[in-house]
Parts: structure tokens; sequence; C-alpha cells
């Protein structure tokens, strides 16, 4: 190699190739750091949130923006400051997540609901689970009926005694947990499970006990 000053500099890439390569660099260390921070976020503070889209995909659920609106039977409940923070639809079933608002509560008060298309209309008829503070039957005008069998885990609420009498000698009590509430509305069957996490555990669960229930309820008159 010749040692001359010129022959050396003649050597070097020129400036131009230089930042060629130190931009391509920097792009591709911008490039890394940002799916680590992507990857970092999705299994962090996103983990929730993606854990439920790929249960939604794999289950043929789509993600339905309501916001302020809410879908039937709850479209009465808007002036109780409710709105839809998750919904999770298909044709004949949703998931959602419901958020209200009370003026005299500075928390929200999430409820997590699973709504079933239901073959005939029933006048609004439930069952109550009994040691629970508050369920998503108490957000409906309805009448207690606790002489229709036991009330150690259940209180039949209804509009109509002859629909209430109906689901009370139903199996609808033994397949239903204590902690899960079940409203018959017009053509919905709800399920509320905000005693427990809204994720896909729980999804399955829901799904499993409103298809029992769907195959054991009677006529609602």
């Amino acid at each position: 190699m010749s040692d001359c000053p010129i022959c050396i500099l003649a050597d070097l890439p020129a400036a131009s190739t230089t930042f060629i390569v130190l931009l391509v660099l920097s792009a591709v260390f911008i490039c890394s750091w940002l799916m680590f921070w992507i990857l970092s976020v999705r299994s962090t503070s996103l983990r929730r949130s993606v854990l439920t889209l790929d249960w939604a995909r794999d289950h043929g659920f789509k993600v339905h923006a309501w916001g302020e609106e809410l879908p039937a039977p709850f479209t009465d409940l808007k002036s109780r400051g409710m709105r839809v923070e998750t919904a999770l639809q298909k044709p004949d079933r949703m998931l959602l997540r419901l958020e209200e608002h009370p003026p005299e509560s500075a928390a929200p008060i999430r409820w997590h609901i699973l709504v079933l298309n239901l073959p005939v209309a029933w006048p609004p008829t439930g069952l109550r689970p009994t040691h629970p503070p508050r369920s998503a039957l108490d957000l409906f005008s309805l009448t207690g009926f606790p002489l229709l069998g036991p009330t150690d885990r259940f209180v039949v609420f209804g509009t109509e005694s002859i629909s209430a009498r109906a689901l009370s000698r139903s199996p609808a009590r033994g397949l239903l947990p204590p902690d899960i509430g079940l409203l018959l509305a017009g053509g919905h069957l709800i399920l509320d499970f905000s005693a427990r996490p809204f994720d896909e555990i729980e999804f399955n669960r829901m799904i499993v006990i409103a298809e029992q229930l769907l195959k054991h309820l009677p006529q609602p008159t």
C-alpha cells in the first residue's frame, strides 16, 4: 500500500456515501427501537386489549364502536350516564363492557354483559343474585317476587307474575353460578357477569352458560 497522503485520501469513500450509510444505520436503529416499543406496549399496558381483540378475531366477533349510543335493550339507560366502553358483536350476540358515570359517584361503575338473541319475546324477567350489592337487573324497573322459590342464591324479578313463575320453575337457577345475573327482556337473553373480569376466559364461560340456558328456557307465558 502506498504511503502517499494523496493516495490514502483517494481510497476514502466519498462524503455522500458516508452520509447515506449513516442515514441507513440511523433508520435501522429507529425502526428497531420503534418495534421494541410496540412489542413492549402490547405485552404490558395494552396486553388485555390485545388479548381481547385476538379472541374476538378467532371467534368471529367484530369490534363495534357504539360510543354514547347504547344497543338494545339498554337504550333507555343513556340518562344514567351510561356509555359503551367495549363492544364485541356477532349477528346473534354481543359482549359489552358498559361504563356508568352516576352523578353521586366520582368513580365510574363498569358492567360486563353478554347479550344473546332469543327466539321468542319475554316481558322483562330475571334472576338477581342475592348477595352482590349491585346487579344489572337493578338498572331496570322490575318487581321482586321473593315468594317464587328459594332466595338463598337468587330472587326472581319481573314485570309480570306469570313469566316470573315460569322462569322460577325452570332449570335456570341450577344452571346459573350464584354471582351471575340473568335478565330476559324482549328478544334478548342478558347475562350480567360484572363481578368477574372482562376477559377471554369469562367470555367462553358466559357463552356456554347462555347457550345452556337457551336450551332449557320455558315459554314466557
